[in-house]
């Protein structure tokens, strides 16, 4: 027995069958190309907008590069004014060198070095904390002579009366600000 199917039924099913090729075909090969081409532009705009924070990072690199040098550059020409890294013997020597030069007699003295912060031009602070001896006139002398001087700063100081009304002791400590050159500059 064999069943004829009517015109309508051969045109439903012939509906059918391409509806059914149409899905299949989307569901096996368009819907992972689909899904594929989606992931694709997903990750492609997440490496666009990556570039592009790089290249924000490139230009503030740059920027920041440039900043530096003429940071380092301003430094360099201020370092005339700095003493050169000196270690604490030296500073001694300059410290009574200025003493005998305005006529003091230094009675004691501690010299350190500490670097200045976290200075990437290598500034480094000598202290040099004593006491002397001298006339009034040599100890306001002295304070004077540490003041003019572009890389030393006189911290603190006291004066006392010493033997004789003409006489008085200082008590000082002074900053020396010393500039450790990189080789080749």
């Amino acid at each position: 027995m064999s069943y004829q199917f009517s015109r309508r039924e051969k045109i439903l099913l012939y509906i059918l069958a391409v509806l059914i090729l149409t899905v299949g075909i989307f569901g096996l090969l368009l819907r992972p190309a689909l899904d594929r081409r989606l992931s694709l532009t997903a990750m492609r705009e997440e490496e666009s907008f990556r570039k592009q924070d790089m290249e924000e990072l490139f230009a503030q690199k740059e920027l920041l590069e440039n900043q530096k040098a003429k940071m380092k550059e301003k430094v360099m020409k201020l370092s005339s004014s700095f003493y050169r890294d000196m270690d604490t013997e030296e500073l001694g020597n300059l410290v009574i060198s200025m003493l005998d030069d305005e006529e003091l007699m230094a009675s004691a003295m501690e010299v350190s070095k500490i670097p200045y912060g976290e200075s990437d031009f290598g500034v480094i602070v000598g202290i040099a904390a004593g006491e002397a001896v001298g006339s009034r006139k040599s100890i306001e002398s002295f304070i004077h002579a540490a003041a003019k001087q572009p890389a030393m700063r006189m911290k603190s100081f006291s004066i006392s009366d010493g033997e004789t009304n003409d006489k008085g002791r200082i008590k000082y400590e002074v900053e020396i600000y010393m500039l450790r050159m990189e080789a080749g500059e």
